[in-house]
Order: structure tokens, then sequence, then C-alpha cells
């Protein structure tokens, strides 16, 4: 039962990040992208660090909850298919 809700998950995360998200590399999405400067560099926090940090912290707080991981996951495949999803640190 725990594989069917995490593949549910799966399809409502992708699903519902194509909803939220801007429909191109740079386009407008619901939220604001997260960036900010060190130095010379240009820090982007993707949205799918933050679905990953989730994830972590919910591990080790010990909740489980098939539907939840199966969302999250579901949401990181969907930013991992626009063209600067690995950009992080940009030289300025």
């Amino acid at each position: 039962m725990d594989w069917i809700m995490l593949i549910i998950g799966l399809f409502v995360g992708y699903a519902l990040d194509t909803i939220v998200s801007a429909k191109e590399t740079g386009g407008k999405s619901l939220f604001k992208s997260i960036r900010f400067k060190i130095g010379r560099n240009q820090i982007h926090f993707h949205h799918w660090l933050w679905y990953l940090i989730l994830i972590l912290i919910l591990l080790l707080i010990g909740f489980y909850s098939a539907i939840v991981y199966g969302i999250l996951i579901g949401m990181i495949l969907h930013t991992w298919t626009f063209k600067d999803w690995y950009g992080v640190v940009k030289r300025k």
C-alpha cells in the first residue's frame, strides 16, 4: 500500500509543481526565486533544494508518510526538467 501512495504522491507532486512553477526557465512563478550574493558569487536557492531540505528534516524528526514523500519527490523531479536546475552558484 505504501508503494501505491508513493506513486500517487509522485504524480500529484509533479502536477502540483507544474501548476505553481514557471512554464519555462526564467519565467514567472507563483513563488519568487531566492537569490543572494556572497562576494562575487550569486547563489540561486532552487525550489528543489527547499523540497530536499524538507525531506531531510522530516526524516530527521521521524515523520513518515509515503504520500508526502511522494509529493515532495514529484516536485523535485519536475524542477529538474528546467535547463538551470543545477545552477546554484553563478560567478559574477
